[in-house]
């Protein structure tokens, strides 16, 4: 029997997701972050949990670039309760223009989305029309 060219599936190395999250683990935060931001393309393409990144960011100040990480994030899942969160808190801040704007990706049809999107037409000044 012919042995498997290759290393074995379980010897992967990790994913580049994981080696910064084992950075800001071992307290190399500045490490982590200008990694993350430095492949933050492949980070985003990739299917790997990153709610640790998420909290590392806004951890930093980097509240743009967190709402910008859950957003998407959302365009991959496109659940409503999700959209709803994300969109609230970005009311909450402040930031009307991009909560209309995500609202339009998110759809329409949940009652709380509409809710959203009314606040946020009001906030932007755009209700009427």
């Amino acid at each position: 029997m012919a042995l498997p060219d290759g290393p074995p599936s379980s010897a992967r190395p990790p994913s580049r997701a994981a080696v910064l999250r084992q950075l800001w683990s071992s307290g190399q935060h500045a490490a982590a972050i200008q990694g993350a931001l430095r492949e933050w393309e492949g980070l985003l393409a990739c299917d790997d949990d990153l709610a640790w990144l998420l909290s590392a960011l806004r951890s930093c100040g980097l509240e743009g670039e967190a709402f910008a990480l859950q957003a998407q994030r959302r365009r991959r899942r496109a659940n409503a309760q999700e959209w709803e969160t994300l969109v609230a808190s970005l009311l909450r801040i402040g930031d009307a223009w991009w909560a209309r704007d995500l609202l339009e990706e998110a759809g329409s049809g949940a009652r709380n989305l509409e809710r959203l999107r009314i606040e946020a037409e009001l906030a932007v000044g755009d209700a009427g029309e």
